[in-house]
């Protein structure tokens, strides 16, 4: 797969314990969408119910296929993806790619 803006899958990892969600096209610039384990399963449900406007996190997809991604509760910068992206990202869904178990562990970065 290319490594382009339109064709970059969505970077999603664990980090201690919370799920981040990020644009890995964009690499250290990204947006990161931080979710509890409880709120990304209800929103990888919500994805794949086609129904991703419920819940604390949150997707909304404008006519050309960009799809932003936010939180309801936060004040952070919401994560905008391209159509492909976004299209790749729910068959990660759909196939269990982004699974809680199935992602890889990251520690929190303390250097900061």
């Amino acid at each position: 797969m290319a490594d382009t803006k339109d064709s970059c899958v969505p970077l999603v990892q664990r980090v201690n314990d919370h799920i981040e969600l990020r644009d890995q096209s964009l690499g250290d610039k990204s947006p990161v969408l931080a979710a509890s384990p409880e709120e990304w399963k209800d929103f990888l449900a919500s994805v794949e119910d086609g129904t991703p406007s419920a819940g604390a996190v949150r997707a909304r997809t404008a006519q050309d296929g960009v799809t932003t991604i936010w939180r309801v509760d936060a004040s952070e910068e919401p994560l905008t993806l391209t159509a492909s992206s976004w299209t790749q990202f729910e068959e990660h869904v759909k196939r269990g790619d982004y699974a809680i178990e199935k992602l890889p562990r990251q520690a929190a970065d303390t250097s900061a």
